[in-house]
């Protein structure tokens, strides 16, 4: 009778494990809001006007340019993944100017130095058209709540 109870505990541990794993899991591939993107985007961009700035030595200059490119890259994965949540074509156009910003950026995290920011200025232009269209994004989408409640 005993062993019988410590194998339904056993179980009972494994699949509350699984439920708690597959919850992380969950929880971590969520597409994040469209309001959370925009402030990441505008926080990118104030990233990447200080950038534009000479920096005080150049070792200075290459983490602060890797840091902004991971951050970008983490920007087109949320929204590629809200794009094929949402299947709206708007958000490739988003998706589209935010690798355009990150390819203007990867030269400078070779070989560029800061004093060329023409790219920087590029990617940082990219990124305010980016903020524009998905601020049209979040107004059409009120739009359309209303019309349907």
């Amino acid at each position: 009778m005993t062993e019988l109870l410590f194998i339904y505990i056993f179980y009972g541990v494994i699949i509350l494990l699984g439920l708690i794993v597959l919850g992380i899991l969950r929880k971590k591939t969520r597409p994040p809001t469209y309001e959370t993107l925009q402030k990441r985007l505008e926080a990118l961009s104030q990233e990447l006007r200080a950038l534009s700035k000479p920096p005080k030595n150049g070792y200075d200059f290459f983490p602060r340019v890797v840091k902004v490119f991971h951050r970008l890259g983490k920007l087109i994965y949320d929204s590629v993944m809200l794009e094929q949540k949402e299947r709206d074509s708007d958000m490739s156009y988003l998706t589209s100017l935010l690798e355009g910003a990150q390819q203007d950026l990867n030269p400078y995290r070779f070989e560029k130095t800061s004093v060329e920011i023409a790219g920087i200025e590029a990617a940082q232009e990219k990124i305010e058209t980016a903020i524009r269209h998905l601020e049209k994004i979040r107004k059409r989408n009120v739009l359309l709540q209303k019309r349907h409640f």
